[in-house]
Parts: structure tokens; C-alpha cells; sequence
């Protein structure tokens, strides 16, 4: 009896299995659930109503929450949710809540940090965001190791802390002359009168045209410095020094945009542009590596803000002063 039937069966089951295996891998692949972007409550639940909302049971024995006055045992109002599990005509609080979170974290958190957690009310306890999901009564990182920022209770330290959510949407979104640049929060210390200025925000990144001989660049954001010059200064004052500033962010290299023009774009000549280098840290010509063009050796001129509009009156010089010393300050700063 021949015995090539047996072999094409054996080979026949061979084949068979080896689909079925490849199938069941793939079909497990499929199956396993694409990574959560963005806010995850962590399975939030609740079992009061939302802050400022009235409870009450409603003819079908329902125990709801109005945004409103309960009038004759019906909400004059809004029915805003229901912490009766088998209620059908509005969402739980639970769900109410996680809305609410999700909308909180849309506003507050940064891209890396988008687990909003606090309290209802957010008058008291600890606010903030986390890159861990929220604990069940969304008051908490369900991670507490977990990096987190803060939402702090007033724009003085929102704006003046590094660890601030505010500060960090803010440095997230900053435009950088570079779209690989660095960004970073730069704190300053407490003024004479107790108060914290905003915190400074900084862009740090390499010219790929070479314009810089591969010497990491930095710059600040000009609202951002805007808003502490401001921040020190009388109100009288405040509006001056603005104008003052806008006078030179365009040519000063210090700031993004005047940073932007001369290393990356070309737009700002060097006979234009202030706050470059001075000679004493301008590398020679053989500083630059071997490449096809090779830029020839840079002319460094001193640093110079002293063509800037001039202003007439004792308390728009007095600006000034302040200002072009919080521009020095602010040099020294991105120099570290």
C-alpha cells in the first residue's frame, strides 16, 4: 500500500496548524487595546452631588442633583445628575465628574501631564495635573510618584513657579526659533517687596545652518518678558516700558523672535542686530569643523542697547532704566 496519502494528510494537518497558530497570534494583536491618549479618570465614583447642586428624589425615586431651587419636589433648574444607578434620564455624577475633569484637564494640563485631579469646588485642597491617571474620587494621582504639576490658587504663583501647570502649557506652546529647540521655565527670586515675578521662559537650541558655528543659542519668550518687566514696575510706568520693550525685541538676538531673524532666517543683518557676543567669546575661524561651505570667521560687535528710542519724560526714563536692567538681568540668566 502506497504510502504517499498518509504523507499529504500529515502534511495537510501540518499546514492546518501552522494557520491556526499564525491566526490566533494575529487575532490576539488585535485585540489588545491601542494606549490611551489624553485624560483617563481612573474609574471616578462618587456619591454626593456635584458642589452647589441640590439634592433631591424625583417622582420615579431617582436621587438627582439640580443646578437650581427644588420647588415642590421638582428641581426649577437644570437636572445636572443622578446618583440612582437605574436612572435613564440624566448621566451619573460619576460620568458628570469625569466630564467635568476632562474639561479641567483641557484647560489646566500640559501635553505630558493630562490627568487633571482636585476637588469639586476648587476654593481648597491640592489641585493639579499628572501623568497618572486620577484616584476614584479624583482628588489624586492614582500614581503619587508619578510626575505632576501644580495649579496653584494665585496668578503669582502660577505665573512665578516652575513646577506651575500654567507655566508649563505656557512653555509647551512657546514658538521657538527651532521647532528641535529646548524649552524651559526660568524662575526668578522674590522682589524687595515679597512678591514672586512671573517666571521667564527660555528657548535653547542649535542654528542647523551652522550661523552660530554649532555654539548652542538662547533666547527668551517676549510676552513672557513682557510680563515681568511689567510685573516690576509702578503702574505709571508700566505701559512705557511696554513700548520700550516692543522698540527692540526685533533686533535684541535675547529674544525668539530678533533670534529667529538672525540665526535661522537671515533677515536681521549683523549691523542691526544687539546682543551679540562680544569678541571675547566669539570663536575664531578654525573653531569650525570641516564641512563643503565653511562660513568665514564671524565679526562679533560689543553688545549695544543704546540706540534705542530715546524716551522724554523723568518717569518714562526712569522705565528705561528699569527696563534695560531687567534686560541685562535676563541676559546674565540665559548666559547659565
Amino acid at each position: 500500500m502506497s504510502s504517499a496519502p498518509f504523507l499529504i494528510w500529515l502534511f495537510c494537518i501540518g499546514v492546518s496548524a501552522l494557520m491556526i497558530g499564525v491566526f490566533i497570534k494575529t487575532g490576539a494583536n488585535l485585540k489588545k487595546p491601542a494606549k490611551k491618549e489624553g485624560f483617563e479618570d481612573g474609574g471616578i465614583q462618587i456619591t454626593t452631588c456635584p458642589v452647589g447642586s441640590a439634592q433631591y428624589i424625583n417622582k420615579e425615586g431617582d436621587t438627582n442633583c439640580c443646578d437650581g431651587d427644588i420647588v415642590n419636589g421638582e428641581c426649577n433648574g437644570t437636572n445636572m445628575c443622578s446618583l440612582s444607578p437605574t436612572s435613564k434620564s440624566i448621566i451619573s455624577c460619576s460620568e458628570w465628574m469625569r466630564q467635568e475633569w476632562q474639561r479641567r484637564a483641557s484647560r489646566f494640563c500640559p501635553r505630558s501631564m493630562y490627568n487633571y485631579f482636585g476637588t469639586m469646588s476648587r476654593t481648597t485642597g491640592t489641585e493639579g495635573c499628572s501623568a497618572s491617571r486620577c484616584n476614584k474620587t479624583g482628588s489624586g494621582p492614582s500614581d503619587p510618584s508619578a510626575a505632576k504639576c501644580a495649579i496653584y490658587k494665585t496668578d503669582e504663583l502660577n505665573y512665578g513657579k516652575a513646577d506651575s501647570c500654567i507655566n508649563m502649557v505656557a512653555r509647551d506652546n512657546m514658538p521657538c526659533p527651532q521647532a528641535n529647540a529646548t524649552r524651559e521655565i526660568v524662575p526668578n527670586p522674590t522682589g524687595r517687596d515679597g512678591k514672586l515675578p512671573p517666571a521667564l521662559l527660555k528657548c535653547t537650541y542649535t542654528p542647523a545652518n551652522r550661523s552660530s558655528y554649532d555654539i548652542p543659542v538662547h533666547c527668551t519668550d517676549v510676552p513672557r518678558f513682557k510680563m515681568y518687566i511689567q510685573s516690576t514696575l509702578p503702574s505709571e510706568w508700566a505701559a512705557v516700558a511696554g513700548a520700550f520693550v516692543d522698540s527692540f525685541t526685533t533686533r535684541d538676538v535675547n529674544f525668539c523672535p530678533a533670534s529667529k531673524a538672525y540665526f535661522v532666517d537671515g533677515t536681521l543683518s549683523r549691523t542691526d542686530a544687539t546682543g551679540l557676543p562680544g569678541p571675547q567669546v566669539c570663536p575664531a575661524a578654525k573653531a569650525c569643523p570641516p564641512a563643503p561651505v565653511c562660513p568665514p570667521a564671524p565679526v562679533c560687535p560689543t553688545t549695544n542697547t543704546d540706540k534705542a528710542i530715546g524716551l522724554a519724560t523723568a518717569g518714562a526714563k526712569k522705565a528705561k532704566e528699569m527696563a534695560k536692567a531687567g534686560i541685562s538681568n535676563i541676559r546674565n540668566r540665559l548666559k547659565r
